[in-house]
């Protein structure tokens, strides 16, 4: 796997967790 490739899926993770953490304030 390219560093791009780690790059977006760390993005993605990072995103992920912003929304579950969202839901569970909400």
């Amino acid at each position: 796997m390219g560093n791009a490739d780690y790059g977006i899926l760390r993005e993605l993770d990072d995103l992920q967790g912003r929304y579950l953490d969202n839901a569970a304030v909400t």
